[in-house]
Order: structure tokens, then sequence, then C-alpha cells
């Protein structure tokens, strides 16, 4: 897997067009959003504020963690510590929280695939559960066949 880019959020597959979209199609990989992986995620610090606590829940929450290793599941824990302590912990000399600190665990979560914008710079493509459609279509052909099946 490669590292995120610097730039604007690429396009997914699907919407590229012209010649550039040819290259393109090889780099990107797409799985599906239900993966195998049984990981063991370690419970929230009672010290965390709500959003911090809440924002590792939806980590292991998200489809992209079915991916994850262990040690995916232990990076994002330490993140989330320190950008809780980065927060909570103003500099001694002006007051104000340690903002180099903040970046570094943005940019950390990025290469854990935390959002769409930072799967795609990866070269991640999270396809939906296509389950979900094809249960809805039996439900409207179970309805259709009521309708015809009824007198009118």
């Amino acid at each position: 897997m490669a590292t995120s880019t610097r730039g604007p959020i690429p396009r997914k597959t699907e919407l590229l067009r012209g010649h550039s979209a040819k290259d393109k199609v090889g780099r990107v990989t797409k799985v599906s959003s239900q993966g195998t992986a049984a990981l063991v995620w370690p419970e929230p610090d009672p010290g965390w504020s709500a959003s911090h606590t809440r924002l590792y829940r939806s980590l292991s929450a998200t489809p992209m963690s079915a991916y994850f290793q262990q040690t995916d599941c232990e990076m994002a824990f330490e993140i989330i510590s320190v950008l809780d302590t980065a927060l909570k912990t103003p500099s001694r000399t002006s007051g104000l929280v340690n903002q180099s600190s903040i970046t570094a665990c943005w940019q950390a979560l990025g290469l854990l695939g935390a959002t769409e914008g930072s799967r795609r710079r990866l070269g991640l493509e999270i396809e939906p559960v296509k389950e979900q459609s094809a249960q809805i279509l039996n439900i409207l052909q179970g309805y259709k066949k009521l309708a015809e099946e009824s007198p009118a």
C-alpha cells in the first residue's frame, strides 16, 4: 500500500473520464466493506474527552477497520491519546495548545484511512455492500407479485 499524497482528493474511479482514467484504474484497490479481521480494540481511556472517545470508537466501526492489523488498533489508541493530551495541555510559555502534535495526529489518522479523502489518497475505495440493494429488490418483487395475484 502506498503512503498518502498531498493535494486535492482524487476522484472515484467510476467518475474518472478521459485519457488519464485508463492510467489510474490499475492504481486503485477496491475492497469490499465487509472484512474478516477479528481484532482486540483497547478500551478508550476514561480520561479522554467525549469527542475523542467517539472518534476512537468510530475507527473500530469503519469498514476500513476490517483490514486493520492489531498494530493499527494500538496505533489508533496512541494517536487519540496524544491528541487528547495535546488539546488538554497548554504550553507553559504561551498558554496555547501544541499545534504540531495535533497536526501529526491528524496526519497519522489519515494514514490509517480515517476519512474518505485519505482512503482515496491511499488508493483505496470501499465499495458499499450490495446485499441491501438485493434485499430491497426482493421486497419490491414480492409487492409486485402480490399486486399481480390480487383480484382487481
